[in-house]
């Protein structure tokens, strides 16, 4: 077994059967060992998997165990040489898997690979970067809000990086290719992010065991992004922030800790003026956050 491909999925049975009818129908490697994790769906995904597509081994999971500990389980259970990350709502272009596993063949070096990502109208995703911190952070914001709203200077910039080959810190988990022999050595996700930032953490812990993070634009993927995030868009807001906390405590000193817990109580004082009652709820929930972490 050569490739595994981890589907974890939250209530977006639509977006993972097309998933799954693309990754069949574009994909020639066989055989392809296909395992999705259900973080305990309510929309009738697992029936859906059962009618559609018997010969991929779905897990149900009790509860909602977030995208580190349900790739975990399922990468646990993989029998494949790699491991291909692939979220619900992403789609692969014809001969994208294929490409990118004859690539990290060819570079041992490599312990995580990333394809280009596009939106459905085509336009280019942000899918790499550097290490996150606050400049890297506030770079990012400002390329992907110029991105979302059609900034053409942004766009051109996104478009002419997207097109070069890249050895970044980190590659999107959206659809990633991870060495099963890499995370024998530098372990699994760090389950205690529950969703945001994982990847960014796996790809530093990679590159910190000797391996490299790539990034080829000869594999493409659409990805829609956010489905699962928007069947709870209340947790998924609290989570990221509750992963951005705990991801500057992981890796940066007390300082950095402080700082960004500054910059977030002056945000959640604006917001909640400024905010719905919905919004008010959120931000009380983020404000308990800092003062408990």
């Amino acid at each position: 077994m050569q490739v595994s491909v981890i589907i974890v999925s939250y209530n977006a049975k639509t977006y993972l059967g097309k998933c799954l009818r693309a990754l069949y129908e574009h994909t020639k490697l066989r055989p392809l060992e296909v395992i999705v994790v259900d973080n305990a769906s309510t929309d009738g995904s697992l029936a859906m998997l059962a009618r559609d597509f018997p010969e991929v081994k779905a897990i149900a999971s009790p509860d909602n165990i977030g995208f580190s500990g349900a790739n975990n389980i399922a990468m646990r259970e993989a029998k494949g040489e790699f491991y291909l990350l692939l979220n619900n709502d992403a789609v692969v272009a014809r001969g994208a898997v294929d490409t990118m596993l004859r690539i990290i063949q060819e570079k041992p070096e490599v312990g995580v690979l990333g394809p280009l990502l596009r939106n459905e109208d085509g336009s280019v995703q942000i899918s790499y970067g550097r290490m996150i911190s606050f400049h890297a952070e506030a770079i990012q914001r400002f390329l992907t809000k110029g991105n979302v709203r059609g900034n053409p200077l942004v766009r051109r910039y996104i478009e002419g990086r997207s097109k070069k080959e890249a050895h970044p810190d980190w590659v999107s988990g959206a659809c990633m290719m991870l060495r099963a022999e890499t995370l024998e050595t530098v372990g699994l996700f760090d389950d205690r992010f529950f969703l945001y930032s994982e990847e960014v953490d796996l790809c530093e812990r990679v590159r910190r065991g000797g391996y490299r993070v790539f990034y080829t634009p000869e594999a493409e993927v659409i990805h829609v992004g956010g489905k699962s995030a928007e069947a709870n868009p209340e947790k998924a807001a609290f989570e990221y922030r509750r992963s951005q906390l705990y991801f500057y405590s992981k890796h940066y000193g007390r300082g950095r800790v402080l700082l960004l817990k500054a910059y977030l109580l002056v945000s959640i004082a604006v917001r909640w003026l400024l905010g719905t009652p919905t919004d008010r709820r959120l931000q009380e929930m983020l404000l308990q956050l800092v003062w408990k972490y």
